[in-house]
């Protein structure tokens, strides 16, 4: 990721740590010292939320919308 060999390896995930990694001297990769971050999770909790809700959007969105044009259109004729 940093363009420098790795040397170390986080336990808990897997990943590989250079250096340069913030939290290397704690072992932490910065995925897992973002987990330790408390506001990261809210944020990432949110940004699961938001992408949840925009896949099903785009799945059942023009099901939705076909539907409620239709009924439209039905009602006014």
């Amino acid at each position: 990721m940093h363009g420098q060999r790795a040397t170390r390896i986080r336990r808990r995930c897997g990943n590989f740590l250079c250096d340069t990694c913030e939290g290397a001297g704690a072992g932490l990769c910065e995925d897992c010292a973002e987990l330790k971050d408390p506001g990261a999770q809210v944020h990432r909790g949110r940004k699961r939320k938001v992408i949840a809700w925009l896949i099903l959007l785009f799945m059942f969105g023009p099901l939705l919308f076909l539907i409620l044009t239709s009924s439209l259109n039905a009602l006014l004729r």
